[in-house]
């Protein structure tokens, strides 16, 4: 999956978190969606790991159907170690990939491939939080121009199984 399709893929999740129950009563949803793509600086070709995400959308707006102050960033992207460049070329899931590679279950609802890579130092929790924080700019600048506040939220996470890949 690369860049369009990944970006795609935050907008249609996007959508349809903000058309659920779950979007009651908020004043905004977000919407993550990772994916992999070819680094075209690196030799021998490599496949690098990012997300979309944070598509901010007032679901005020529109009268519920979102799509108001829609906003998204990309994440920072990482090269995968070849074990896992492997798999998921192979057609694995990076999540399934990762569980195999570290001989782990469930690293996705964890540290998620990144925490494995990087001994935790950042996790997909927080690997994913400047994104969204990004994403989120015209909700700071919405009345002044001056400098953002800090966002302080509690991030609640919808685990619906249509929304999974």
């Amino acid at each position: 999956m690369g860049d369009a399709e990944t970006l795609a893929g935050a907008r249609n999740r996007l959508m349809h978190v903000a058309r659920s129950s779950a979007a009651e009563g908020a004043d905004f949803v977000v919407a993550i969606e990772g994916g992999v793509e070819w680094c075209r600086f690196s030799d021998p070709p490599q496949l690098m790991c990012f997300a979309w995400g944070g598509r901010a959308v007032d679901v005020r707006a529109r009268g519920g159907r979102g799509g108001g102050g829609r906003r998204g960033a990309r994440t920072a992207a990482f090269m995968l170690p070849p074990p896992l460049s492997e798999l998921v070329q192979g057609g694995m899931e990076l999540g399934a990939a990762t569980d195999e590679v570290f001989s782990q279950q469930g690293s996705k609802s964890r540290g998620g491939t990144v925490g494995h890579l990087t001994n935790g130092e950042i996790t997909r929790q927080t690997y994913y939080e400047h994104a969204i924080t990004l994403a989120l700019i015209p909700s700071y600048t919405r009345h002044s121009i001056k400098a953002p506040p800090i966002l302080c939220c509690r991030l609640t996470t919808c685990n619906d199984d249509r929304l999974e890949d």
